[in-house]
């Protein structure tokens, strides 16, 4: 379910997936310290119009999107509260992690809605 930030930028450069996003990894790299990422999630990986980047810090939460020219990223120090982890007796099925906030908030990443059949053992493992 998540990836190791910097094999995942190199692979989806190797991928030529590059030339939508390098902005992108060049913003969040001058504003952030991705050397310090202790895990990485993508939201939608296959919809660009939805496509979130999640990073795991020891203390915070950093997300970034790119909608239409506009880069968006935002960080979130937070407490969190609760942790609650819906899996499949099998590894590659659905999974979904839920992370509540001290202020009620949720954060959800949902195996099944962020990739497809396919995808789904890279983002249960």
């Amino acid at each position: 379910m998540m990836f190791d930030y910097s094999a995942y930028k190199e692979n989806y450069f190797q991928l030529g997936g590059g030339f939508k996003n390098e902005t992108f990894f060049t913003l969040l790299e001058d504003h952030y310290d991705t050397a310090s990422v202790k895990k990485m999630y993508i939201k939608n990986i296959l919809n660009e119009a939805k496509w979130e980047m999640v990073l795991f810090y020891e203390n915070k939460i950093v997300t970034g999107t790119r909608i239409e020219n506009r880069y968006i990223f935002r960080e979130n120090r937070k407490r969190i509260v609760d942790k609650r982890l819906i899996c499949g007796k099998l590894k590659g099925h659905h999974a979904q992690l839920t992370l509540v906030f001290e202020d009620g908030e949720q954060f959800v990443l949902c195996s099944e809605q962020d990739a497809n059949k396919k995808m789904q053992h890279d983002y249960t493992n």
